[in-house]
């Protein structure tokens, strides 16, 4: 149960990470 949790945690944080750096890339492009 617990390691499900972390799991789905980390790859919760990791979705969360890319959509970020992506977002951060574009803006930093537009500049």
């Amino acid at each position: 149960m617990i390691i499900s949790y972390e799991t789905a945690f980390a790859n919760s944080a990791s979705d969360s990470v890319s959509t970020i750096v992506r977002d951060f890339e574009s803006a930093y492009q537009e500049h």
